[in-house]
């Protein structure tokens, strides 16, 4: 294959100023990406290796830092990739990743196999075995989604959740019998939290009589909070969970986004709305909840790309000077203080796009906020520091403190009075940060609680060296 060496420059708008952001082309040219997933660096010796489902050609996977033409086919070539996850697994002081790949059956070949997995780093294609067992196999049947919890040695195994055929189902590790988890409606898309705990699953859908709904999982689908919010078109395109704060979700709904604040009780529109286009992946930055990117087609497969910075009160677009087809999917990463953005085209392989992320200063205190509240620190796992967000609706004498699993104090990141406000601080496993006493803990489970006068919560950290 031929391979075209360019870069796309962006143009945007923002406080009417034009900007241009340049946009990389990062290898498979030519190719139709279906989907992406990722080994996570915290899961590989800090490397980020993507991997990439096309139309036809099977998977490949990349070390992020190798020039663009360094894809690796990793077999399923001829298939139609339909899905990807990549779920990391530890069991004592071994640790390896396996890739779950769904494909189209093939029955002209006589070949009905929905979902194939593997051993990430091993090299051949034969490697690959169907794993579709439970699942009812029949010719418009496919894996729409995949997506999966990791999990590591101290903690219990944590399943593979899928979306195929409009249901919803889980497969434990080492298992091989998918279990059905939620059906009844039509389920068009799936999320799954991003950080390590609390394990949230939303998917959203319509019921028999085409009207919008949601359900939530907090047990891994053991039991259900259903959602039914009147007024929207019921045609979900993608959905994901804020990092950060798990009670807010973004919906994209064709060419419309919704979101939730406090756990999907309510829903309300943001500013982003294009009739002319569909909405197939959301992107929220880790390290700013508020930073978004939303990526679809528009007209006849033509790309579509919005930023906002405040949560989805304001937008710009983001318009290629030089064509480039529709967006299918998006992936990020976080490296050397930049927000990379993957973007995998309906038809021109992978780009990317690069912004310098600012991590939000301890004591910035623009708005006040409405509650006391404690977000789940990111990353999480991490190794060696992660950063833990809290707020306050008042002024209070905080602490702020990590424990071991027996209760031993660890380290004191907060122990002083502080006005109302949102705070950020960072905790590393080897000190010198702010509040990192510790010094060379060893993997494992942590805890970190704050209290601010009658305010007490406590949440769960996982260190993985």
């Amino acid at each position: 294959m031929k391979n075209y060496f360019f870069s796309a420059f962006f143009l945007f708008v923002v406080s009417s100023k034009i900007c241009i952001a340049q946009v990389e082309p990062f290898g498979l040219q030519g190719q139709t990406i279906t989907s992406f997933s990722a080994v996570p660096r915290d899961y590989n010796f800090g490397e980020l290796i993507i991997c990439a489902g096309t139309n036809g050609n099977g998977v490949f996977s990349k070390k992020f830092d190798l020039p663009d033409t360094n894809w690796i086919c990793l077999g399923l070539r001829g298939r139609i990739i339909t899905s990807l996850t990549v779920q990391h697994r530890e069991t004592g002081p071994a640790g390896f990743n396996t890739i779950f790949a769904g494909v189209q059956p093939d029955y002209i070949s006589g070949d009905s196999t929905v979902l194939f997995e593997r051993d990430f780093f091993s090299g051949f294609d034969t490697t690959w075995k169907h794993i579709d067992s439970g699942l009812i196999l029949n010719q418009s049947s496919i894996a729409q989604s995949l997506k999966s919890f990791h999990y590591h040695a101290h903690a219990p195994l944590l399943p593979i959740i899928l979306l195929y055929s409009f249901d919803v189902y889980k497969l434990y590790p080492f298992l091989t019998e998918w279990q059905l988890i939620l059906s009844n409606n039509e389920w068009n898309v799936l999320a799954i939290s991003q950080n390590h705990w609390p394990e949230v699953i939303w998917v959203g859908g319509e019921t028999a009589n085409t009207e919008l709904v949601f359900a939530k999982s907090l047990n891994f689908g053991s039991s259900w909070e259903f959602f039914l919010p009147g007024g929207y078109q019921s045609n979900c395109t993608a959905i994901e969970i804020d990092p950060i704060d798990n009670d807010i979700v973004y919906v994209a709904l064709g060419g419309e986004l919704i979101k939730t604040t406090n756990g999907g009780e309510e829903w309300f529109p943001t500013e982003l709305q294009n009739q002319t286009a569909t909405f197939t992946s959301i992107i929220i930055n880790p390290t700013n909840s508020k930073h978004l990117l939303v990526g679809g087609t528009t007209g006849e497969n033509n790309f579509i790309l919005y930023e906002s910075d405040n949560g989805g009160s304001n937008w710009h677009e983001i318009q290629p000077i030089s064509s480039l087809p529709g967006i299918s999917s998006m992936i990020a990463d976080i490296s050397n203080n930049e927000f990379s953005v993957y973007i995998g085209t309906l038809g021109n392989g992978v780009f990317l796009y690069k912004t310098q992320i600012t991590f939000i200063d301890e004591e910035t205190n623009e708005l006040i906020p409405d509650q006391f509240r404690l977000y789940q620190n990111y990353p999480n796992p991490f190794n060696p520091s992660t950063r833990i967000k809290y707020a306050l609706s008042s002024r209070q004498f905080v602490s702020l403190k990590v424990y071991d699993v027996l209760g031993n104090e660890i380290a004191t990141l907060v122990n002083e009075e502080k006005p109302a406000g949102s705070y950020e601080v960072e905790f590393s496993a080897i000190g010198g940060s702010s509040g990192g006493d510790a010094f060379s803990l060893p993997s494992g489970v942590y805890f970190y609680q704050i209290k601010a006068g009658s305010f007490i919560q406590t949440k769960k950290i996982v260190l993985l060296r």
